[in-house]
């Protein structure tokens, strides 16, 4: 039976007792032997190439399972959003000032945790306001998109309660 060398003793022979304990499990480069740790002698919770690729898979698979984000084009200059703009972009294109009117619960009934992206594509400013009963959260009171290209995220808080935030002025 293989084993390590005794300090102490074994003088004169520790590098071929350690030889031949490293021979059990090492090529002669060093390397681990093939199959020399299999995953049954891998103990559960133990980080392995094996378990790292499941997970990786496993997180794959369910961000595929995620919807992707579908885009509608608004060129008017007034725009009220309605159910169909639940969980999508909303970009304006105009090249004058456009106002997108968050419509209240009575009239429009989004369910509370929807999202929506708003995205100034067009030169015209981008302005959120509050249809008649709605409250719009936002940092500083803020309700316009910054400049071209800015995006904006309105997510519904409450009944007639929304939050925007992003890329504000």
């Amino acid at each position: 039976m293989t084993r390590l060398p005794n300090p102490g003793s074994d003088n004169g022979i520790w590098g071929a007792i350690l030889n031949d304990f490293l021979s059990q499990t090492h090529k002669t480069d060093g390397t681990l032997k093939d199959d020399i740790i299999t995953g049954a002698a891998i103990a559960d919770g133990a980080v392995s190439d094996v378990h790292l690729a499941a997970d990786v898979q496993t997180q794959l698979d369910q961000i595929a399972l995620l919807p992707l984000l579908t885009t509608t084009s608004q060129a008017s200059t007034t725009y009220t959003l309605a159910l169909a703009d639940a969980n999508t972009v909303v970009e304006t294109t105009n090249t004058n000032p456009v106002t997108v009117t968050i419509p209240p619960n009575s009239s429009t009934a989004f369910p509370v945790g929807t999202t929506i992206e708003l995205f100034q594509y067009g030169t015209g400013a981008l302005i959120v306001a509050a249809g008649v009963g709605v409250t719009i959260r936002s940092t500083d009171g803020l309700l316009s998109a910054r400049t071209q290209y800015s995006a904006l995220s309105l997510r519904k808080r409450g009944t007639n309660e929304w939050v925007l935030a992003g890329d504000l002025a």
